[in-house]
């Protein structure tokens, strides 16, 4: 039944097999098994893709209900069971920088919720993936936001069909650096940044040069500048002093006060996109979930009303 239900959600065999991890000869031979256990087509094979027969159709449909019931009562009887698993889908540098750090906290006050995190930087996918909850950073849709702020090119999720959103935390992007490399107070000004190698993520090509337009200023044409695949590691080529890094405030907090890394200019302008918890409507109300939510809300109110700037100047 999954293999049948993804195929005909994705219309294919082979990304069918990609959600769930097995041979693509695997899902055609259980669909398979299923046609001739239902007695008919529930697929017309086509050169490079696949069909819905009208009965594959119907049957679709059903598969998705009672699919959705089992999941529903699994959730329901694993709750009411006492110890509840949540897992949890969200980027890597969030993982590493923030919310890692901080699970024994939300351990310690619900022993009962055991929290799984996965990693992931796609949209995320309640329909195929199979993750309870999901943090993202992105614009929400219909929110309006300022010319000025640093753009945000991430989806939140594929599609918000039955999806909740509970607003967490702001971004704001912060130039970051070694003392090894400059010493506190030898810049008087973001230009002066542009005589190192300036440091971001691939996936934010536009990061520095808006950076700077929030400050009403312009990123010089000629910088050297090295990407690399998440924030997490801008912030180690930091510390070994290859250049400035610019990442999130957020991603600060778990910082050793101590550290060699500092904060050369103040920055206060939030991206045009905040980071949302991400749960399916059902769910949204069901103890370990709003527990979870609830604790990840009052970390957010705590980071706001602390303007944490890190470390000073």
């Amino acid at each position: 039944m999954r293999a049948f239900e993804a195929a005909a959600r994705r219309l294919s065999f082979s990304l069918a097999a990609q959600d769930l991890h097995v041979t693509q000869s695997a899902v055609s031979r259980q669909v398979r098994l299923l046609e001739d256990f239902l007695g008919y087509r529930l697929f017309v094979r086509l050169t490079r893709s696949v069909a819905l027969t009208p009965q594959g159709e119907d049957f679709f449909r059903a598969a998705q209900q009672s699919l959705d019931i089992l999941e529903t009562a699994t959730r329901r009887g694993r709750e009411s069971g006492g110890r509840c698993t949540l897992k949890i889908s969200i980027t890597q540098s969030l993982a590493f920088e923030y919310v890692l750090p901080r699970l024994p906290a939300f351990s310690a006050a619900w022993p009962d919720i055991e929290v799984r995190v996965l990693t992931s930087t796609a949209p995320a996918d309640f329909q195929s993936d199979e993750f309870d909850a999901a943090i993202r950073l992105g614009p929400f849709p219909g929110k309006r936001y300022l010319r000025n702020q640093p753009r945000i090119p991430h989806e939140l999720v594929r599609s918000w069909n039955g999806v909740a959103a509970f607003q967490l935390w702001d971004e704001v992007l912060t130039p970051v650096v070694s003392r090894r490399l400059i010493a506190p107070g030898a810049l008087h000004s973001p230009a002066d940044l542009c005589q190192f190698t300036l440091l971001s993520v691939a996936p934010r090509p536009t990061a520095w040069s808006d950076w700077f337009r929030s400050r009403g200023e312009t990123l010089p044409a000629k910088v050297a500048t090295s990407d690399f695949g998440h924030f997490f590691m801008t912030l180690e080529a930091a510390r070994a002093g290859r250049g400035v890094a610019l990442v999130p405030t957020l991603f600060l907090r778990s910082l050793d006060p101590l550290s060699d890394l500092f904060c050369p200019f103040a920055s206060n302008v939030p991206s045009a996109g905040e980071y949302y918890f991400l749960c399916r409507e059902e769910t949204a109300a069901r103890g370990p979930v709003e527990a979870l939510i609830a604790w990840l809300q009052a970390d957010a109110r705590e980071f706001a009303d602390a303007a944490v700037q890190f470390p000073p100047r």
